[in-house]
């Protein structure tokens, strides 16, 4: 599996349109943040979330197309270790993406006059959080792309992203309360880009309990996932 790993790694790190997309994470994390600022926004809009949602499942169906990983299970991996190798890629590329992305967001932010947005002890909590948050977000994506095996899973990505990101957007904007344990707070505080809102919003005094949720999404989205996946024709 750790090979599996290092293989996708390795050709993720090797594609262009990767480096490109990681190139303009950097670049629009500084200025997406300066122009926000400048029109009194709160950070700008997330680049390399929806970024993830497109690199994600185009590896993936890449190896289905290429056929790859039918001769990785020949060579040996079994399916529920193909499948835990992909999440596992997934997620450290989401992490490198989201980490970069907000590090830029954190210093160009700190760096202008009344504007801070972490410092110290504020921002590793935030980052911590969102790292946590971010893995369960390529949880589902990583779902998708292996179940769907087809270019279509990168639409299915976006769709969810962009429905989620707008669902948690009119939440957080109507001041639902986020404590308590209504269905609409719970549900709320189980998706992904909810989690990642609330904890630009909230932290430091709040969110503790958002990692237990991001590793239960996990948990979950990867046992069914699996279940699928052993079933799946792969011919």
């Amino acid at each position: 599996m750790i090979n599996v790993v290092k293989y996708n790694l390795y050709r993720a790190a090797k594609n262009k349109i990767v480096l490109i997309l990681f190139a303009m994470c950097i670049v629009l994390g500084g200025t997406v943040t300066a122009v926000s600022q400048y029109l009194g926004g709160s950070g700008g809009f997330d680049f390399s979330l929806i970024v993830l949602a497109v690199i994600v499942p185009s590896m993936i169906y890449a190896d289905y197309k290429d056929g790859i990983i039918r001769n990785k299970i020949i060579a040996g991996n079994s399916r529920r270790g193909l499948y835990i190798a992909n999440l596992i890629s997934s997620i450290v590329i989401g992490a490198s993406f989201w980490l970069v992305y907000q590090a830029v967001l954190i210093i160009i932010m700190n760096a202008m006059p009344g504007t801070p947005m972490f410092t110290g002890l504020h921002a590793i909590v935030y980052l911590c959080i969102g790292i946590v948050a971010v893995a369960a977000l390529c949880s589902i994506f990583t779902f998708i792309a292996v179940n769907f095996r087809s270019h279509y899973s990168i639409i299915v990505c976006i769709f969810v992203y962009g429905v989620s990101l707008l669902i948690s957007s009119y939440v957080l904007n109507n001041a639902m309360p986020m404590s308590g344990y209504s269905i609409k707070s719970v549900l709320y505080n189980l998706v992904p880009i909810g989690q990642l809102l609330l904890i630009e919003k909230t932290v430091p005094k709040y969110c503790w309990s958002l990692p237990l949720l991001s590793v239960l999404v996990i948990a979950v989205i990867t046992f069914i996932g699996n279940l699928l996946f052993e079933k799946k024709d792969l011919k």
